[in-house]
Order: C-alpha cells, then sequence, then structure tokens
C-alpha cells in the first residue's frame, strides 16, 4: 500500500536548502500576519537562542508545523497550512541578507536556487506565493536588494503587500539594532538549532483533514505554543 502520509521533524536547512519548492495556492487568504506576530517571532528566536548560548544546550527550537499536498519525489509542495510562518520566515532570510552582506551568499540559498545561466537556467525560488503577490514577493523580498527597496517605497500598498512591507521595516530594523556577532549567531541558530514539523500528503482530503485536526487544537504538537502561534 502506498504511503499517504509523513511527518517529520526538519530542520530550517534541511527545509530551505534542499527539496521542497513551497508554491501557495490561490485558494489560500492573503499573507495577514501583522508587525504583532513577527515581531514576536523575532524577540522569541533572539530570546531561545541567548538561552542556548548560555546553558551550552544544542536542542531544537521548535517553531511549529506546516501542511503540504506533495509527493514523494518531487519538490513541489503546495502549502495546505503554514503560509504565514514560511513567508515571515521568508523575509527574515531577507532581512539577515541584507544586514549581513558578507552572508549574502549563504543565505540566498535558502530563498532560491540560483539558475546557471550560461545553460538557460532560471532561479528556482524556494516559495512562491499567492499568483496575485507572486512577482511582487519575488522582487521586493527574495531578490537581492529587494527589502531595502520595499522598506524605502512610499507607494500606496494594501493587503498582503502592506503587511510584507510592514513585517519587513520592522525586521530589518530589529536585525540591523543586533549587534554583529549576535547577528551571525541569530543566522546560525535559525538554520541548524531551529526546526519544522513536516506534515506531507499527496491526497488534498488528507491534507485537509490534517489542517483540521490542528487548527482545532485535536492535537498538541507542544507543551507551550510560541506567543505568535496560528
Amino acid at each position: 500500500m502506498a504511503k499517504t502520509l509523513e511527518a517529520h521533524d526538519k530542520l530550517i536547512r534541511e527545509i530551505f536548502e534542499g527539496s521542497y519548492q513551497f508554491e501557495i495556492p490561490d485558494y489560500q487568504r492573503p499573507y495577514a500576519w501583522t508587525t504583532e506576530q513577527a515581531g514576536e517571532l523575532f524577540d522569541d528566536l533572539i530570546s531561545a537562542m541567548q538561552d542556548a548560548r548560555v546553558s551550552g544546550a544544542t536542542s531544537q527550537y521548535f517553531l511549529g508545523s506546516i501542511v503540504l499536498i506533495k509527493n514523494d519525489r518531487e519538490p513541489k509542495s503546495s502549502v495546505v497550512d503554514g503560509q504565514q510562518r514560511l513567508s515571515t520566515l521568508t523575509m527574515l532570510f531577507a532581512v539577515l541578507r541584507e544586514a549581513m552582506p558578507h552572508a549574502a551568499d549563504d543565505i540566498t540559498d535558502f530563498l532560491y536556487k540560483k539558475g546557471k545561466v550560461s545553460l538557460g537556467e532560471k532561479n528556482e525560488y524556494r516559495l512562491t506565493a499567492r499568483e496575485e503577490d507572486a512577482d511582487f514577493f519575488r522582487t521586493n523580498i527574495q531578490e537581492p536588494g529587494g527589502i531595502a527597496q520595499l522598506v524605502a517605497s512610499t507607494d500606496k500598498l494594501e493587503d498582503s503587500r502592506l503587511r510584507y512591507r510592514e513585517n519587513a521595516t520592522l525586521l530589518l530594523g530589529k536585525a540591523k539594532a543586533l549587534p554583529p556577532a549576535d547577528l551571525i549567531a541569530l543566522w546560525q541558530f535559525l538554520a541548524n538549532d531551529c526546526s519544522l514539523v513536516v506534515i506531507s500528503t499527496p491526497d488534498l482530503e488528507a491534507a485537509y483533514r490534517i489542517f483540521s485536526v490542528l487548527n482545532n487544537r485535536g492535537l498538541d504538537l507542544a507543551p507551550t505554543p510560541p506567543r505568535w502561534w496560528t
């Protein structure tokens, strides 16, 4: 009998450097996290990083779960649950790249796999936003220099695009306020010591059943969810 469900605890670097190409389906609601949730995510990461540094502990920091429709051998992954978290993490990568130019190439790997221009290859983006926001997200967040351009923009924006700019502005300000050593430590902690539970199934009905259980709190994945948990 073919497998219909897989659940694995994966490090952030395994998720964003490897075998996933996340796509946000058009039926998903627009990106909706506010500066409160994005700020809490950043602050919780800093607090967990500092606690780990003081204690010397190597235990993983759990960032929640995502639910995907995905076939075993294909990287394409339709996101049923986790758009807000994946989008905000992508913004955080872009912010760290902007704040840490010396690590830009390494961090860019978490945003897209560079295509070989001489072979006619295009970049393969780790996350594709909803169709109406995909170009905006790619240009202003995933591409080099995009986040600075977005933060400096005075264009009138609404809905997802306004949330992107508000959260990017907040996260960039918080990152630039950190000492250089803490910035490096945050990047390494996020990549190497933070994890998500990735729940995947090729079956649409099963994915929605899992989504329903998780969002009705029928299954507790952590004793104390982070404040920004949604």
